[in-house]
């Protein structure tokens, strides 16, 4: 009797311990260096001048990022949103559904809530305009430290959560056996999401430890969605 090929079996792609654990190592330290060695008042320093402020912030192309830098981030989403809600009526597109959904609630919790909707309204800091050594009137916060309600929304970066959150396109694109294009769609992410905070340290609107919070904020929320929406193979929003 002559036996059956066998079959490999193919499990969907769900985030590892090297997912969490790795980056969590990395913001652990970086957190610390920001905190305890004065690189965080350093940095937003170099942008100010007594004379014109924060003249480096008001110029091309920086100016522009605030302005128009979280467009990407609106593209990618809204697009993912149509996705999801065609895969209502079209089967050719419900296998996507499932990306889709990561795509929307990676914007939707990370940038829009947790950043946006909870910390920067209850975790109040300063922001470099604001600090006395930076021509403003209130004291100097270091990253993870509070100052009195409504003292500042600098903790953490609004636009460049907006900047980084195309890296959850890295999930979906494993999901897809595209390694590759997974780590490019990532490297670049964290390129826009580092130009975007630049921009906001060169305008006195963050700290360099507000930007490395955005993007690890990021980071978290997708890779929490990937594991529990990749989780069940055969499941389908």
């Amino acid at each position: 009797m002559s036996r059956m090929p066998s079959r490999t079996v193919h499990t969907e792609f769900r985030p590892g311990r090297a997912h969490w654990i790795v980056p969590l190592l990395l913001l652990i330290a970086a957190t610390a260096w920001l905190r305890y060695t004065g690189v965080d008042m350093s940095v937003a320093s170099h942008f100010f001048h007594p004379a014109t402020r924060w003249p480096v912030g008001g110029e091309a192309p920086w100016s522009w990022l605030k302005h128009y830098g979280t467009i990407p981030a609106w593209i990618l989403s809204l697009g993912a949103l149509g996705v999801l809600l065609a895969g209502l009526r079209l089967p050719r597109v419900r296998r996507f559904r499932r990306d889709a959904l990561v795509l929307v609630l990676a914007m939707t919790i990370a940038p829009g809530l947790v950043v946006n909707g909870i910390l920067k309204t209850h975790w109040p800091r300063p922001r470099p305009r604001d600090v006395r050594v930076l021509g403003g009137d209130r004291d100097f916060v270091r990253v993870l430290d509070t100052a009195p309600p409504g003292s500042g929304a600098s903790f953490p970066s609004g636009h460049a959560a907006s900047a980084y959150y195309p890296l959850a396109l890295y999930f979906v694109l494993r999901r897809h056996r595209r390694r590759r294009a997974a780590r490019m769609a990532l490297a670049i992410a964290l390129a826009y999401g580092t130009l975007m905070g630049i921009a906001r340290i060169a305008q006195g609107a963050h700290f360099a430890s507000d930007i490395v919070w955005s993007a690890a904020i990021d980071w978290f929320v997708a890779s929490a969605l990937a594991a529990w929406i990749y989780r069940n193979p055969g499941w389908h929003p």
